[in-house]
């Protein structure tokens, strides 16, 4: 799970793509103040991450949690 922590441009959100291929965009969360998502993480067809730099006098501030159910 991670939540964006902080105001910043809608693009610095995580983008998901299909199977480790950064021109097949799966879907691109927008960076918004308290908002984020839950993903599974165990599926081999799907990538993630932030493909640009931070802007400068700017940051990226989350919370990104690991939930490990029993």
């Amino acid at each position: 799970m991670q939540i964006y922590l902080n105001k910043g441009p809608k693009e610095m959100g995580t983008k998901f793509y299909h199977k480790n291929n950064i021109d097949s965009l799966r879907y691109d969360f927008p960076y918004r103040l308290n908002c984020g998502y839950i993903m599974i993480n165990n599926n081999e067809n799907q990538w993630h991450g932030f493909p640009l730099k931070v802007p400068n006098h700017t940051y990226r501030l989350s919370a990104y949690t690991y939930l490990h159910i029993v």
